[in-house]
């Protein structure tokens, strides 16, 4: 699981949360760091936080993601 936070508190919250339940979860703080991410880790589920882009940012982070997937 690929989670897409920008703050790390949040971010590190969900990590934990998740890996208690076993999750095997990676953390990005944005778009392109997710991208890099998901390109070498193929996440099956991504958790993106939609207030860390901007309308058209999200977009087009979506559509890179699914491309990758």
């Amino acid at each position: 699981m690929l989670i897409v936070e920008d703050h790390s508190g949040i971010r590190k919250l969900l990590r934990m949360a998740l890996e208690f339940r076993d999750f095997d979860v990676i953390g990005a703080c944005d778009g392109d760091e997710a991208r890099a991410m998901a390109e070498m880790h193929r996440p099956d589920i991504v958790l993106l936080d939609n207030m860390t882009f901007s309308t058209l940012k999200l977009l087009e982070t979506i559509e890179r993601l699914e491309r990758i997937a």
